[in-house]
Order: C-alpha cells, then structure tokens, then sequence
C-alpha cells in the first residue's frame, strides 16, 4: 500500500488539446487599457513569450511575460495580473481527462490518501487549480506544485523534493508521469516509486525500476492486489 500519490499533470492527468497561442493573445487583448493595434499587440507578445522555448532547469511564469508585455506597450490591464493568466489559459487550450485518471484519483482518496500534482508549467499553481475544478477533479487533489511557482523544473530533483515534503520521510509515495526524461529520469533521482504512464510503448532505455503501464486500468488492478 502507497501513503500518498504524487502525479504529473500534462499528458498524465489530463491531455492538452487544441493548442492555440493567437487565440490566448486575443483573449488577453480584450482586457487592456488603451486599446493599441492588435498586431503590434500579437507581435509584442510573440517577442516576449519566445523566452518559453529556452526554459531548462529555471520556469519563465507567464505572469512575468503578462507584465513584460505591460511594460513594454505602456499598457495596463483592466483585472488582476493572476485573472488575465487565466482568461489566455482558458483560450490557449482544451484539457481534456485522460480516460481512467479518475479511478486512480478516486482509489487514493477513497484510501484517505494525500494526492498532490507537479506539474512543469508557465501557469501558476491557482490557474492549474482552477482548471482541474472546471474539470471535475479538484475533489481529488490537496495540492497542486507549479514550476511556475517554484521557479524550478523537473527533471530537476529539488521540484521533486518541494513536494515530497507534504509527506513524512518515512512514507511510500508513487510517483505517475508520461514524460521519461523529465518524469521518470526526474523521478529517480528521489525515494519515489515511480509508474510510467506509457501508452505508446516507449522502451525504458536506462531500465529505470518504474511500472509501465498502457493504460490506467493496468495500474488499477495492481493497486487493488497490494
């Protein structure tokens, strides 16, 4: 039996789809003071968020982008910075749940068992927050660890340890991510048990100790047999 579940969130958790960065900066644009021209807008903004493309071990928070923009046009948006994070999420993508998470999710909280998510990501802990609500799932989830919040990256395993501290040293924590190098790589660098969710049937190049499954119901019937 685990004590808790730490799990990954793109790509494990949910699938994101329809990925549209023009309609993120649309959504944002209607939310600025004085209106400017929309492609000096869309270009400024472009020029700001390529900083995403060199991330490594430190996260670039797109609330840092959202204020650089500001600056940068002299303008000023007519709700919080945290808000408008949010109102470009919502637009830049669809989360759709990955068939099964919620029987996973559903056994560790039904045990009384801690389920915390880590997730790389430019968005902050409260707008993943809000998008797992919108999804059904908050019900499941203490918290959530943002490398946005924590200016820090997996596979780097000081992110890892943040979180592995909602836990007591002595405790078995799983560990489910999708990515190999920056979750299970990441992964065991640390005390975690680690499960690869692995539907395309990716090899385990480094033969690193995890469970491979395909599908959630694989690691379901696992659970159910400790």
């Amino acid at each position: 039996m685990y004590d808790g579940l730490l799990i990954d969130l793109g790509g494990t958790i949910v699938e994101n789809k329809n990925v549209n960065f023009d309609n993120g900066v649309l959504a944002v644009y209607s939310h600025i003071q004085p209106q400017i021209d929309y492609d000096q807008f869309l270009i400024t903004f472009q020029k700001e968020s390529s900083i995403l493309r060199n991330r490594d071990k430190i996260e670039i928070p797109f609330q840092a982008i959202l204020k650089n923009v500001g600056n940068v046009l002299k303008i000023k948006y007519d709700c919080s910075i945290p808000e408008v994070e949010y109102i470009f999420a919502q637009q830049y993508e669809y989360l759709e749940k990955i068939e099964g998470i919620d029987s996973i999710l559903n056994y560790f909280s039904k045990q009384g068992k801690s389920v915390v998510i880590l997730s790389n990501s430019t968005f902050s802990g409260r707008t993943l927050q809000r998008q797992i609500e919108n999804l059904g799932l908050s019900k499941y989830i203490k918290t959530i660890f943002s490398s946005a919040d924590f200016l820090i990256r997996k596979p780097y395993r000081e992110f890892f340890l943040q979180a592995i501290h909602m836990w007591n040293t002595n405790e078995k924590i799983l560990y489910i991510g999708n990515d190999y190098y920056f979750d299970m790589y990441g992964g065991s660098q640390t005390n975690l048990q680690l499960c690869w969710y692995n539907p395309y049937k990716k090899t385990n190049e480094d033969n690193i100790p995890c469970i491979d499954i395909q599908h959630y119901h694989q690691l379901l019937q696992i659970l159910e047999r400790k």
